[in-house]
């Protein structure tokens, strides 16, 4: 059992990574927070060999007309995206759905982590309170998920650039913001940046598996510090079937 985090830019594989598990005979199950993978065309092959998706259709507010024109005061209706979230991982934590749960989008997810949170104290901004709900449910929801029975777990998130005031130093984070950003590589074991390497006509999937001096990145595989998805995923499935693993034929 591992858990995962993939994280980079917008189209950069990182949902297609984690729904092709199944080519290394595990059933996936995406809770899709993003609201995107069920119309993913180069998923829909997959659907029939194992992957499921449990959509996220609740919205950020519950009246957008009247989140509009009072905007600077708390929300009427309850946000209930972050609570459906959570039911399911308790649900996955006591019954996982698939071999490999994945979290689709941890970016997404904070939008509706902090909605709910404002509603609950509320207030239209954060304050010092309001900070440390959002690291302590952040806390609490990654630790239960990474606690999933199910041979991997996967978050996904987005990136973004951090510069550092005193050195203009810039790093690729994941794209939380607050304590946490810095904290969720600790609650998991591989930690992969994806990117797309581009020629004239050409687009490679690619993965960097260990770190430099601007992106975070591990592996207790033994795996290149880049390589292409294609490859990546070949290696796992060679290892898989060292270790004994079943592959099946539909995969």
């Amino acid at each position: 059992m591992s858990s995962h985090l993939f994280y980079g830019s917008y189209g950069t594989g990182k949902t297609t990574l984690a729904a092709r598990f199944i080519e290394l005979g595990y059933t996936v199950h995406i809770i899709d927070t993003d609201k995107k993978a069920l119309r993913m065309h180069n998923l829909q092959p997959l659907f029939s060999k194992g992957l499921s998706v449990e959509t996220i259709n609740e919205p950020l507010c519950t009246n957008l007309e009247k989140r509009v024109k009072s905007f600077t005061t708390p929300t009427a209706g309850k946000p209930a995206g972050l609570l459906k979230v959570v039911d399911i991982i308790n649900r996955e934590a006591n019954e996982p759905s698939a071999d490999v749960v994945v979290l689709d989008s941890m970016t997404r997810l904070a939008d509706h982590m902090k909605r709910y949170i404002l509603h609950m104290s509320g207030k239209v901004k954060f304050e010092f309170d309001e900070w440390a709900a959002w690291l302590q449910i952040w806390e609490d929801l990654i630790d239960t998920f990474v606690s999933i029975p199910c041979t991997h777990q996967i978050l996904i998130g987005h990136e973004r650039a951090v510069q550092d005031d005193v050195t203009g130093k810039v790093e690729y984070r994941v794209a939380i913001e607050g304590q946490f950003s810095d904290r969720v590589g600790t609650y998991l074991e591989e930690i992969y940046y994806c990117f797309v390497e581009t020629g004239r006509d050409t687009a490679k999937f690619m993965i960097q598996t260990k770190p430099d001096k601007k992106k975070a990145a591990r592996t207790c595989y033994e795996l290149p510090t880049v390589i292409e998805v294609d490859e990546y995923l070949r290696r796992l499935k060679s290892l898989r079937r060292k270790e004994g693993g079943e592959i099946s034929e539909k995969s």
